[in-house]
């Protein structure tokens, strides 16, 4: 049985058939993964730019500007293709967003000058001054991203923010990863599915996991649910497989008279591990089939469903990161503990439990009994051992808000 942090190195050290990837519309690409760096194609910006609205003018007539004013030679627009050529001792009324005028190398914002006679006079200092030889308000050639410079990274997920940048840079279509087809098995003779007009245990955990794939990148494939027979669910796998890039079991892990799936697994596809030291989510493995040049992934999980789900999100998580070619660490951030508390169990531990945010830090707390379902809730990291946790001790923290 492997520690927490052993299985992943398992999972990250297993070979897997990578993705192919496919060229997709920018405006498309959203919550995918990018197959490839997007490089600036030219300096960001390419002039000098104004970044409030203001007047430019030459740095050399600040002097001036204090005492005699400046004529105002004329506008600056934003969407003027060429800049204009600005004359001594005269200044330009510059928009934000608008190409600084040749021969300008400071603009003085509009709050802090006077317009009269069509000239432009400083009523507040403005913090330019000869020896500063610049002035803040312009944005230099290429200071949001040089030319050639990596803008999204390979790997990189594609967010709104992502987008707005893929536009800005002209990227009409970008490369990314195929979305991983996930195949979901479920089953037990006493699982029925949702809308069935007879009593039972309805199924959980293929909806919940196909929403879950769905949130990670990929797209969930939802099978008839499986008889509590080998042969079965053997067929079933191997169907999956020839379908899907990775396939996903929940349940018959265990050692009860019907537990098959564990069976079946290991008669297609070589173990990798079998069993965590983790609570919940003993009952997992992983193993991979390889057939006709492949090496796809399977992951099976518990059949109680917050198992489930916290073993998907703890090992899913990892397997897409390999298809996907990203480096992977578990995402855990720090929380402060507000109850005291006794850990009894030997195994890793994730515990739920209520989080909140105040001044830049997350605190944890067990009272009342918190569930995964609940939207403020997160993960309680508690490493092997048995110990007693004292209020006020930084405790690793596990935030599921993807889900």
């Amino acid at each position: 049985m492997l520690s927490f942090h052993e299985a992943l190195e398992v999972i990250g050290a297993s070979f897997l058939t990578p993705l192919g990837s496919e060229k997709v519309l920018f405006a498309d690409a959203l919550e995918r993964v990018l197959a490839e760096d997007i490089l600036a194609p030219k300096d960001s910006p390419a002039y000098p730019t104004a970044s409030m609205d203001g007047y430019a003018f030459r740095l050399e007539d600040l002097d001036l500007l204090q005492t005699q004013g400046l004529l105002v030679q004329g506008i600056n627009p934003a969407n003027l293709q060429e800049p204009p050529m600005l004359k001594p001792g005269c200044s330009f009324k510059t928009f934000v967003g608008a190409k600084m005028p040749i021969g300008a190398d400071a603009l003085v914002i509009v709050e802090e000058v006077q317009e009269q006679a069509e000239r432009i006079f400083l009523t507040h200092s403005s913090g330019c001054s000869h020896e500063s030889g610049h002035y803040n308000w312009i944005r230099p050639v290429g200071s949001q991203h040089k030319k050639g410079a990596v803008v999204l990274s390979r790997g990189d997920k594609i967010t709104p923010y992502s987008v707005g940048a893929l536009a800005e840079h002209n990227q009409v279509f970008v490369q990314v990863y195929k979305k991983p087809r996930v195949g979901i098995l479920s089953g037990g003779a006493e699982i029925v599915e949702v809308g069935a007009p007879i009593e039972g245990v309805r199924s959980v955990n293929n909806h919940m996991l196909k929403a879950m794939a769905k949130q990670l990148g990929g797209e969930g494939v939802l099978y008839p649910l499986l008889p509590d027979k080998q042969e079965s669910i053997e067929q079933a796998i191997c169907h999956a497989f020839r379908d899907c890039d990775m396939v996903v079991t929940t349940g018959g892990m265990s050692k009860g008279d019907f537990d098959f799936t564990q069976h079946a697994i290991a008669n297609v596809s070589e173990i990798a591990f079998k069993s965590a030291k983790i609570k919940p989510g003993k009952p997992v493995a992983y193993s991979i089939h390889a057939k006709d040049g492949t090496h796809k992934p399977l992951l099976a999980l518990p059949g109680n469903p917050p198992a489930a789900a916290l073993t998907f999100y703890l090992f899913g998580t990892a397997i897409f990161a390999k298809l996907f070619n990203i480096p992977y660490a578990p995402p855990f951030i720090q929380a402060i503990l507000e109850d005291d508390f006794n850990k009894h169990e030997e195994r890793m531990e994730f515990l739920a439990c209520f989080v909140r945010l105040k001044e830049g830090r997350y605190f944890a707390s067990l009272r009342p009994k918190a569930h995964l379902y609940d939207t403020q809730s997160a993960l309680l990291v508690l490493e092997e051992g048995a110990r007693h946790y004292k209020k006020g001790e930084s405790l690793a923290l596990l935030l599921h808000h993807i889900f």
